[in-house]
């Protein structure tokens, strides 16, 4: 009779029962944990499709052939905004890219002609193979809104990665162009507005103060949306790093089609 009681007491199973009302379900027990529901996956194709009728459709973004914006670019650090700048983007197809920033000791420029990445200031000339500005370059050119929305024409295959951040999220796979930047760029398709408004990519991997590895991830958030010749373009760009902002740039001009000539970008 003692080893009876000492058994460990089981929970009956809980089947449903047939009322009036019909057939109930009991109530799970605390101890049990209820399904979690994935978000089912959507064909690539189907959200690219509606995102380049959100941006403006296919021949809206074929006219566009180069761009020039102007605006300020704003630096960040851990303090909060550290000093605000003029600023202008010169892009040309999907490959040549060019920033000005005045400086106090002359203009930085951070350019890339598709084949090499290059920043100059102050007289210098540097050749650049990584870093923050060829991540920069990246953003505008391979890993662009432009460069989802060609994602068939560019050979690129995206696949569905479920959803994140009230987004439905494509990931491309592809060899990086410049070292330091990750094989795999993820796109954040609002579900509301259908609308790319983030790119994001690891970076590498760093250590912790306690030697922890992790991996670090840089991020571009688009938002402030205007029509520019009927397609939808962000005057608003943030720039993160591990979720920490650095850059938050806001153009008050953007212009398409400007006969931009190759030499800009040499």
């Amino acid at each position: 009779m003692t080893a009876a009681l000492s058994q460990t007491k089981k929970d009956p199973p809980i089947d449903p029962r047939v009322t009036p009302m019909g057939t109930q379900r009991p109530k799970p027990s605390a101890t049990e944990k209820p399904e979690e529901k994935k978000a089912p996956a959507i064909p690539p194709g189907q959200t690219i499709a509606k995102a380049v009728a959100a941006h403006g459709g296919k021949n809206a973004e074929a006219a566009v052939k180069d761009s020039i914006a102007t605006g300020k670019v704003t630096f960040f650090n851990s303090k909060g905004a550290a000093g605000t700048r003029d600023v202008r983007v010169t892009r040309k197809g999907g490959n040549a890219v060019e920033r000005i920033i005045p400086q106090d000791s002359g203009d930085l420029r951070e350019v890339s002609d598709g084949t090499t990445t290059t920043q100059f200031l102050g007289g210098f000339k540097v050749a650049v193979d990584g870093g923050p500005t060829a991540r920069f370059v990246a953003a505008n050119t391979g890993r662009s809104i432009e460069s989802l929305l060609d994602a068939s024409a560019k050979g690129l295959s995206p696949s569905d990665a479920g959803e994140k951040d009230n987004a439905r999220v494509l990931e491309v796979a592809e060899a990086p162009a410049n070292k330091g930047i990750a094989k795999k760029t993820r796109f954040y398709v609002d579900n509301g507005s259908s609308k790319v408004t983030r790119i994001e990519f690891e970076t590498g991997e760093t250590k912790d103060a306690f030697g922890k590895a992790f991996t670090t991830t840089e991020s571009f958030s688009y938002s402030d949306f205007r029509d520019v010749q009927g397609v939808s373009t962000p005057f608003r760009i943030e720039r993160f790093v591990n979720g920490l902002k650095v850059e938050e740039t806001q153009f008050d001009s953007i212009k398409f089609n400007n006969s931009v000539k190759d030499e800009v970008f040499k």
